[in-house]
């Protein structure tokens, strides 16, 4: 997030969703990507915990290996151990 977006918050009470977002979208400063991936929120121990064995289930799928041919994935880290 660029630091001018700062200028859109009135003060603690503002909802970022609301007029922040709003004044950003009406002013073209915003983008976005969809992305057809791997998502899952992290919110709770819970979420972490499912996220933690998701990783130890994972396959190295795409390209993520790195120079040594090691598999790197930005969520869940080293996949080959």
């Amino acid at each position: 997030m660029e630091p001018a977006v700062l200028n859109y918050i009135d003060g603690d009470s503002t909802v970022f969703e609301r007029e922040p977002l709003e004044h950003l979208a009406r002013d073209g400063q915003l983008a976005a990507y969809k992305h057809r991936g791997f998502w899952q929120p992290m919110d709770t121990l819970r979420d972490k915990m499912h996220l933690e064995d998701c990783g130890k289930k994972a396959k190295p799928r795409g390209n993520y290996g790195n120079r040594r041919g090691r598999f790197f994935h930005p969520l869940f880290g080293d996949l080959r151990g």
